[in-house]
């Protein structure tokens, strides 16, 4: 069914929401950014219109920063379901649901939304509104409690948001001469490692190899001295978590 949308933000999450409801002609798309000059131009690259409050939308899409989704919500009307896309509202209003993509988004490297995972966090009459609209963007999704989104949140920053931090000044480290292709059979290892259920952590903080441990501090010293307290720390937690000191 064609889908009338309210969409408030004009950032990474945004522009994905606008991507895939614009790739059908019969959706109209009404958007609100935080000024009238993004808005517009929002608005040019996504072939959709300003969104005028009241306006007759199925829903609306709350796509902004966190310290800002409680004013964005006050401001729209409490007859038309909202659904949060990152972050939570203070109050449990009975019109406001969770409609949360389980991936990083960034605008300008946007993932195919078959690739994405929703979680759907919504009283009845809201899931049915949220899951209708998942499934005609042909995507999948899966209906969990809040504390069951939160916890999905949490994990999601460790091991994209965090992970992502650490993998990039681990490529950092290697050497120029050295391509940085020849780390990616260790990149995908890694993730396969990581989804398998038995432990598989190696390292020198796992065999507990305290000389080479400290060898490469005094290496990163050289090379990267904030990275120092950042490998001490991940080190002495792995070893707390191994073995008894």
């Amino acid at each position: 069914m064609p889908w009338k949308i309210g969409l408030l933000g004009t950032g990474n999450l945004a522009s994905f929401w606008a991507r895939e409801i614009t790739r059908d002609k019969g959706n109209r798309l009404y958007v609100k950014g935080s000024n009238a000059f993004k808005t517009g131009a929002f608005c040019r690259f996504y072939t959709s219109q300003p969104l005028v409050t009241p306006h007759s939308v199925d829903f609306y899409l709350v796509a902004v920063q966190n310290d800002a989704i409680d004013s964005v919500i006050r401001e729209l009307p409490t007859s038309k379901p909202v659904f949060i896309c990152a972050g939570f509202h203070q109050d449990a209003s009975p019109h406001v649901g969770y409609l949360y993509p389980l991936q990083s988004l960034h605008k300008e490297n946007l993932p195919d939304i078959r690739e994405i995972p929703f979680l759907i966090d919504a009283k009845k009459p809201l899931r049915a509104v949220g899951e209708a609209f998942i499934t005609s963007l042909n995507a999948s999704f899966r209906n969990v409690t809040t504390e069951e989104r939160l916890r999905c949140h949490l994990a999601a920053v460790f091991i994209n948001n965090f992970g992502y931090c650490i993998l990039k000044e681990g490529m950092q480290l290697i050497p120029g001469n050295i391509e940085p292709k020849m780390f990616e059979p260790i990149l995908k290892n890694t993730l396969s490692n990581t989804l398998q259920t038995a432990d598989l952590q190696t390292g020198p903080a796992r065999r507990k190899d305290l000389l080479m441990m400290e060898k490469q501090v005094e290496l990163l010293e050289k090379v990267d001295p904030r990275l120092v307290k950042l490998y001490r720390e991940l080190s002495q937690f792995i070893l707390q978590k191994y073995h008894e000191l």
